[in-house]
């Protein structure tokens, strides 16, 4: 007897097979790149010029280093508990809607606030 694909699968695995998969706490490998690189942009300037002015250059080692993966860290750790019982992508939308609602970034999904309906409701 000749089983069907679908037998052993169900139409979502995809999307858990495509899913970049939690490497470190709550980031994936994307994510801690781009959280230690900012990290990383952000303190070492930082850590330059309040290492000039105190007169202590080993302070630089410090903020370029330590700053970054303190960051990462503490970051990795919240994100674990959001993401905890969310769906995929969950983190990433209301991040996205806040930057559309605060006018930092496009307007390039569907982001309003009342319900979905078959054009009776009105916006508020």
């Amino acid at each position: 007897m000749k089983k069907d694909e679908s037998d052993y699968t169900n139409p979502f695995t995809g999307d858990f097979i495509n899913e970049e998969p939690v490497v470190f706490k709550g980031l994936t490998d994307a994510e801690i790149k781009i959280t230690f690189l900012t990290a990383l942009g952000v303190g070492a300037p930082f850590g330059v010029i309040l290492a000039l002015l105190i007169g202590l250059p080993e302070l630089i080692i410090a903020f370029v280093l330590i700053f970054p993966i303190v960051v990462v860290f503490l970051l990795a750790g919240w994100m674990e508990k959001a993401r905890r019982g969310k769906p995929p992508g969950y983190i990433q939308q209301k991040v996205t809607v806040f930057l559309i609602r605060n006018r930092m970034k496009s307007n390039d999904i569907t982001c309003e606030s009342y319900k979905w309906s078959l054009g009776r409701t009105q916006k508020k």
